[in-house]
């Protein structure tokens, strides 16, 4: 069965949105970057501060702007906006193995040390100097990293994976065709023939009718050629292609529309409009159904959708319970509200 990533590590790509594109920046002499270290917190007698945060906040930096390591400003920006959410992260991560000490969750040497030659190649001593690791940190790291992987399968993964059912993905599928019904889309022109007092106006809407359903021109070809039908009396308008929704559609067009086939006319229809009495000849040029897609299109969408909704309030519920635990509020983070952890002079 599929592990998934520990979900609090952190999202450089969902910091990285905030930015846009930094490759746009002119590259110029720029005023210093200053990092104002203090303590953040002490989480069961461990000291977190902020150069730990920024060991984080670099390595990110540097693997999603690899070409913009020499821009403090772009930096900067990325510290500003990456700093409380890595912090709270570090706190996330020292909860799950305090948890994993309670609970007494074992990884053996052999597991990690299988692990360090998965990630760092069998060359491990090597490899590890290229990224100025001691055997002994990778080793702690990777130990720790495993724990919180598998803790939070245990308690947040595998509920979710739980939560989400084939009968709640048919659930999801139906109130998604309900928000998504489909839609019939008539695209039409509309040739309307009125006049006040004329006698013979149904006669020429006839004949317009007539010239409209036995010419084999186009159309558009035909427009001048109606409209040339107006007189002093008679008024005779070639209206813009309308495309409209079929729930936008009042129902008297409407009705006339779904019964024609496509590139058709319909016969003149009688309305009494204001004080003209008006003839109306519909030209449907297009009609198309959209239909929702298919459960089988949609299951495996709706399934990821499910899952990441899940997995996020299975994650908070268990944070919440964690911070709940181990005493952790607004007190146990000891900077003042207007602290400013950088600064760019």
């Amino acid at each position: 069965m599929k592990i998934y990533k520990t979900f609090f590590l952190i999202s450089t790509f969902s910091i990285s949105l905030l930015f846009g594109s930094y490759n746009s920046m002119p590259m110029q002499q720029e005023p210093n970057l200053n990092i104002n270290n203090t303590v953040l917190c002490v989480l069961n007698d461990k000291t977190i501060s902020l150069m730990d945060v920024v060991n984080n906040l670099e390595s990110s930096f540097k693997k999603a702007f690899p070409d913009l390591v020499n821009s403090n400003s772009a930096r900067y920006q990325f510290y500003s906006s990456g700093w409380q959410q890595i912090l709270n992260e570090i706190v996330n991560k020292e909860l799950i193995l305090q948890d994993a000490k309670s609970k007494e969750l074992k990884i053996t040497d052999l597991e990690v040390r299988e692990e360090i030659e998965k990630k760092y190649g069998p060359n491990v001593v090597s490899n590890l100097e290229k990224y100025n690791l001691t055997f002994e940190e990778a080793f702690a790291n990777a130990k720790d990293e495993m724990i919180s992987q598998r803790m939070m399968w245990y308690y947040v993964q595998s509920k979710a994976l739980l939560s989400v059912t084939p009968q709640v993905i048919r659930g999801a599928y139906r109130l998604y065709c309900e928000q998504n019904p489909k839609e019939e889309i008539y695209s039409y022109h509309m040739i309307t023939i009125k006049s006040k007092e004329s006698s013979n106006l149904k006669e020429i809407a006839n004949d317009i009718y007539t010239l409209l359903e036995t010419s084999k021109k186009d159309i558009s070809e035909l427009e001048d050629e109606i409209i040339n039908k107006k007189t002093n009396k008679i008024n005779v308008q070639f209206s813009k292609l309308y495309t409209v929704k079929d729930k936008d559609l009042v129902p008297f067009r409407k009705s006339i529309l779904s019964n024609l086939e496509k590139n058709s006319f319909s016969k003149p229809v009688f309305q009494a409009v204001n004080q003209d009495k008006t003839y109306r000849i519909f030209y449907l040029k297009n009609y198309e159904k959209k239909l929702p897609p298919t459960f089988n299109e949609m299951a495996s969408k709706l399934k990821d959708e499910l899952l990441a909704k899940s997995m996020q309030e299975e994650s908070d519920k268990y944070f919440k319970k964690l911070r709940k635990q181990y005493g952790i509020n607004d007190n146990t983070f000891l900077t003042s509200k207007d602290y400013q952890p950088f600064t760019f002079q």
